[in-house]
């Protein structure tokens, strides 16, 4: 039997998490691979270049994180055929490359999920570090998942959105750091680690 008061915690979480998923997968599932062809491709053609054993070409930009994590991601829907290739390896087994390919720039965009998860995670135990109150909190969060500026970000391929996500990591861990009566090396470490990744 589901206890109700553990329901009623949990329902504004699962309620956000419904809403970033379904903005995200708007954003980007029905936009056809040509709609934009500056980062996004560029971001998608590096990971190809990792997952096919080669040197990316942008492995002194700031955005390697995210060609990085974006190729395994590609490697992992590879792995459960949602996708026909995760590397220019790969490519000549394409019956339809076109539709193959538009597959490959669609689950991409969607990863864009996952970070903007790990900001909303980020923002709102910050938030509860800092004592706010649990519906000025969601009304906060629902504010910012709503705002422009973020639902622009989530849209496209960006190294911007990533280093945002890894910023507001940080920034969580170091707050935990210091909300602490005694010094935690595993918080100086992931404060560190994410601030290194964005």
């Amino acid at each position: 039997m589901i206890d109700n008061n553990y329901f009623y915690k949990q329902f504004p979480k699962i309620v956000v998490g419904i809403l970033l998923f379904y903005l995200v997968f708007q954003l980007n599932f029905y936009r056809h691979w040509s709609s934009i062809s500056d980062q996004d491709l560029t971001i998608i053609h590096n990971s190809l270049l990792l997952n096919s054993g080669l040197k990316a070409e942008y492995h002194d930009h700031p955005g390697h994180t995210l060609i990085y994590f974006l190729s395994i991601w590609l490697k992992l829907l590879d792995g459960l055929s949602l996708i026909s290739f995760s590397s220019y390896n790969d490519i000549q087994s394409s019956q339809n490359l076109e539709k193959d390919f538009t597959k490959v720039v669609i689950f991409s965009r969607l990863f864009n999920f996952f970070i903007s998860f790990a900001i909303i995670y980020s923002i709102s135990n910050i938030l509860k570090l800092n004592k706010v109150q649990r519906l000025t909190r969601y009304f906060l969060i629902l504010s910012f998942i709503l705002s422009q500026t973020f639902l622009n970000s989530i849209g496209h391929i960006r190294t911007e959105l990533l280093s945002a996500g890894c910023i507001f990591l940080g920034l969580l861990y170091l707050l935990k750091l210091i909300n602490k009566d005694y010094l935690n090396r595993k918080y100086i470490f992931l404060s560190g680690f994410f601030v290194l990744l964005s």
